[in-house]
């Protein structure tokens, strides 16, 4: 992670979001509720404009504003959950067996 080098804030009813810059050029977001909120995923790392990040907000509520984000920025979001999902209901050598299989079904039907 960069170190930072600039802060903004936007504003919601629900939360306060602070945006700062990084030195890499991404954009750390993070999420502070006003209330007792759940949310999923209250920071995460985007190379997003402030437009699309306030669109989002705008969208999606402070709440799932980084869950938002995380599913196209981090690779290995939506993996590490559905791995946690999936684990719960099967074991770890029949998951990786199910993917092969899933991945050599999806294969074959590609034109």
């Amino acid at each position: 992670m960069g170190a930072c080098t600039m802060s903004i804030a936007l504003t919601h009813p629900d939360a306060k979001i602070r945006i700062e810059d990084l030195a890499d050029g991404r954009r750390r977001v993070t999420v502070v509720p006003q209330k007792h909120t759940y949310i999923p995923r209250a920071s995460c790392e985007t190379s997003y404009p402030l437009n699309l990040i306030q669109l989002i907000l705008d969208i999606k509520g402070p709440e799932y504003l980084c869950d938002e984000i995380a599913r196209t920025e981090d690779p290995e979001y939506v993996h590490r959950d559905l791995e946690t999902y999936l684990l719960a209901y099967f074991d770890r050598v029949d998951l990786t067996i199910r993917e092969c299989s899933i991945s050599v079904a999806v294969a074959a039907h590609r034109p």
